[in-house]
């Protein structure tokens, strides 16, 4: 069994009961494409600023270069 096999969302009912619901795997896997996009751009981003010496001496790229390093 893979990781992202299967989603099931669960809910309680006011009246007790449990309610279990297999998610859509189309919206699971547009979820997960969108989630991969973003960790790459934000490494790409703190990848471009990690390249540059200048990220220890300059305060305004050494703010972004740890903002940088927080998303990634």
């Amino acid at each position: 069994m893979e990781m992202f096999d299967e989603l099931i969302s669960t809910t309680i009912k006011p009246d007790g009961r449990v309610e279990v619901k297999h998610v859509d795997d189309a919206f699971q896997a547009e979820a997960m494409g969108e989630a991969c996009g973003l960790f790459l751009t934000a490494e790409r981003k703190f990848q471009k600023l990690n390249a540059n010496h200048r990220r220890v001496t300059d305060p305004d790229l050494n703010v972004r270069w740890w903002d940088a390093l927080d998303m990634v």
